[in-house]
């Protein structure tokens, strides 16, 4: 059996399901951590596993307005306050980044993926977010050296 070239992204239970009965040939499925619990149990278990932790909700830094599901998930994450203020951004702290990005991928790690996507804020009109993905960046590499992780990071 040959791979099809399209990756589904998987977020719900439903995604999952239309996975599993219509791209069991893609070559892989992102799935996003946010909603793994519910998603992986129902995915084809050929094509790869992409895991994407769903951090970018946290470019919004008024964490009150985000819904209640998307709170409890970033709330697993050391630092996730920080991380979300635009202050922070500018100037973050390497020691609380890197405990946010450990616990991020090592969330990830959990699930067995054979690919992780680096966690990053979105990218807004200026560069107030540049040093913080960048350290974002940094600490992944470094992640992944101690984890001793063999998957690819995208």
């Amino acid at each position: 059996m040959t791979t099809a070239e399209y990756i589904p992204f998987i977020n719900t239970a439903n995604d999952s399901a239309i996975a599993r009965q219509l791209y069991s040939d893609a070559n892989a499925m992102r799935i996003s951590l946010e909603s793994i619990e519910k998603t992986s149990p129902n995915l084809p278990s050929g094509p790869k596993r992409w895991i994407n932790a769903s951090i970018d909700g946290l470019h919004h830094n008024e964490l009150s307005k985000l819904s209640d599901k998307y709170r409890a998930h970033v709330k697993k994450f050391a630092g996730y306050e920080r991380v979300a203020d635009p202050q922070f951004q500018q100037n973050p702290d390497k020691q609380l980044v890197e405990q946010f990005v450990f616990s991020v991928l090592g969330c990830c790690k959990l699930q067995s993926p054979d690919w992780i996507s680096v966690p990053q804020l979105p990218l807004v009109n200026n560069t107030a977010r540049n040093k913080i993905n960048k350290l974002l960046a940094e600490k992944t590499k470094l992640w992944k050296v101690k984890s001793a992780y063999v998957g690819k990071l995208l």
